[in-house]
Order: structure tokens, then sequence, then C-alpha cells
């Protein structure tokens, strides 16, 4: 009987206990989906009035064009079926050469970006300097988080969190097999958040990492008096988006955005994104973000760090036929490729690749597309 009873009152603890903790939503919504939105705890962000719409040119040709992949040539139709595509769009000069979707997607179809969504919060910050918010990214986070001093490394800057340069860890509990499922998951951010620790000298190492996209999250809820739904909203109408998309929230009063991976949107909204850095950060004409800072996201490596504003670079070092560049998300399954010198972006978003595997894909059909047709 006393057996019974510690095993239930053991029982009842770890209820209690995991309730509320990130691994309970991890089973309760494994696996992770693009109609996860409809489950978890989200806010909307609506069309704007006058929306942007790529005109469309099909190439007929495109779908058995043949590139190199995997040390074999492949027909683009038979790669994008065998590698589990659910979309996949091919833009050039505003213009949709070709558009692919399988597995239950269409246009009109919100997808789980996952950290993709980190390029939104990159735009974000970008949106803050031009509107005066932030006087640059050389501004101390500690500044903005007086909170976390004594945490935090004085020197660390807004920019390096950007970059992922921090030199933040954090501490984690017992059970937190990784600090992914706080991400995506954990209820509370802003408690999450108060973990974290400077480890290495701010600018000294890259490391990837989602607590630098938690901490810049706050230094912009901040910066735009209380929330990031209100900025992406106007991002959502400058943009012209044509469909409402779903932003991730946690799950306190104050609705921490998850703004390292929790936005769902459909992929041509999504290309609007990429289109604003491909236009050098105008709208119509007039400038959003400065130019300067597109050309800091999509320049190629000029140093250690390949990894900018949360875009990825090639090394300079390679032979490269042209500079690209592309914001990644779920181990490589959710790709914005972008090659500025030819106006071109591609968008993939599903399963069963990994980030070189598309990466290196993705250049392959821009190369056979522009020399080898």
């Amino acid at each position: 009987m006393i057996l019974i009873v510690g095993v239930i009152s053991v029982a009842v603890v770890l209820l209690i206990y995991f309730w509320k903790h990130p691994i309970f939503y991890t089973l309760k919504y494994f696996p992770a989906t693009n109609d996860d939105y409809k489950k978890i705890r989200v806010r909307k962000l609506l069309p704007g009035d006058a929306c942007f719409t790529f005109g469309k040119d099909p190439d007929p040709a495109f779908p058995s064009l043949e590139f190199q992949y995997d040390g074999e040539k492949i027909a683009i139709s038979d790669f994008l079926k065998k590698t589990d595509t659910e979309v996949f769009l091919m833009i050039k000069n505003d213009h949709v050469l070709y558009e692919f979707y399988d597995r239950g997607c269409n246009e009109t179809s919100p997808l789980m970006i996952w950290s993709v969504t980190k390029v939104f919060l990159s735009t974000l910050t970008a949106l803050a300097v031009k509107q005066g918010k932030l006087k640059s990214t050389h501004e101390s986070v500690v500044d903005h988080l007086p909170e976390m001093k004594g945490k935090l490394d004085e020197k660390l800057q807004i920019g390096q969190l950007l970059d992922m340069t921090s030199g933040v860890n954090y501490s984690t509990r017992l059970y937190d097999f990784t600090p992914y499922l706080e991400v995506h998951y954990g209820n509370d951010l802003e408690g999450f958040v108060k973990s974290a620790r400077s480890v290495l000298p701010p600018g000294e190492k890259f490391r990837y990492s989602q607590i630098d996209a938690i901490l810049l999250t706050k230094v912009l809820r901040q910066s735009f008096g209380g929330n990031l739904i209100e900025p992406m909203q106007l991002l959502w109408d400058k943009l012209g988006m044509e469909y409402p998309a779903y932003l991730a929230v946690d799950g306190t009063a104050s609705e921490v955005e998850r703004m390292a991976s929790g936005l769902f949107a459909t992929a041509i909204d999504v290309a609007k994104l990429g289109k604003l850095y491909l236009d050098d950060g105008k709208i119509n004409s007039e400038e959003f973000i400065e130019k300067q800072w597109v050309e800091d996201s999509l320049q190629n490596d000029t140093g250690n760090n390949k990894h900018m504003t949360n875009f990825w670079r090639h090394s300079t070092k390679r032979n490269r036929k042209f500079n690209d560049a592309y914001a990644v998300g779920a181990n490589g399954n959710k790709m914005m490729y972008l090659v500025p010198e030819h106006n071109i972006m591609i968008l993939r978003f599903g399963k069963g690749m990994s980030k070189q595997g598309f990466k290196n894909a993705a250049k392959s059909i821009v190369e056979s597309y522009l020399y080898k047709r």
C-alpha cells in the first residue's frame, strides 16, 4: 500500500512538472506539421489592402531541366518528388517561372517556415534602425535589457545577436534535452531567457543559437514599444502580402512572439520578403530598409563568419559563377535562396533534405538554368 501511494505521489509530481513543460507539448504536437497554427497559441497577420502579385511566365521546359545532384543528373520534376517537396517556386525578375505543390499544399497554404522566420526578425531590426527606434546595431544589449545586467557581457552588441557571435549560453534545467523545446513549445520565453549567460567574449566565435534570436526579440519588443505584432503587420501591409499568416506566441500574458521559428505563411508571401532584399530594401522605389543593410546581409563571406543578419553566404574562396545567399530552416528542409545579380529567387519547403543538400541543389539548378539550357 505504501509503495502504491509512493508511486502515485511521484507520478503526480512529475505530471505537475511536465504539464507546462515543453516536453509535454512536444509529445502533444509531435510530429510538427503545417497545421500546427490551428493547435497552438498564435496571433493572426492580415493581408494588406494593396496586395502585390508576382507575374506568371511559366517556362514549359523547366520541369525537365536536368541538374547535378548527389553525383548524378536528375530532372527537376523528378527531384521534387524524390525529396518530399511540398512547395517549390522559381522566380526571376518578379515573375514565377515554375511552381510546384504537393502533399496537400497549394498556393494558399500557410507553411511552417521554421528558422526562415529569423529573416523576418532581422528585417524588423533593420526597420527599427530605419525608423530611429534603434540608433544602430552597435548599441549595447544590456542598455535595452537592464534586467540582464550582470548576466550578459556589457560589451555585447545587438549586431552580435544578429550574427550569432554573442558568446551567450544558457543554463538547462532537469529534463531540458534541448533548448529547441523551449523555443518552439515552452510556455514562458521570458523565463527561459533569464538563464542566458555570457560565456565567451562577444564577437569571438560564431555559434548558431536560438537564445540570440530570443534576446533580439526582447530588444525589439522594447524598441517598438511592447510587442512585435504591430511592426509585423506593418511589414505585411507594406510588402503587399496576399494571404493571412500566423505568428506563434508563448503562453504568458505578454504573448512573446516566437521570432526564432514560429511563423506560418504562404510561400508566395515569403517570396515578397526575398523580393525586398533583391530590390535593395526598396518598396515601390521607396527605401523601406537601408540599402547598406541589404548589402551587408547578402554579401559573400569576408571573414570567418558566413552568417550575417540570419542569411548564410558561401565563401569567396570557392570557385563560383555567381554570388548567392540563403535563409534556412528545419535543418535545410525550408529555404529561401537568392541570387541577387540575376534577380533570381528559389523557395523550397518540405522534408527529406539537409542544409547542404538543398543549398547545393539550388545552386546547381540556377547554374543549369542560366548556363546549360
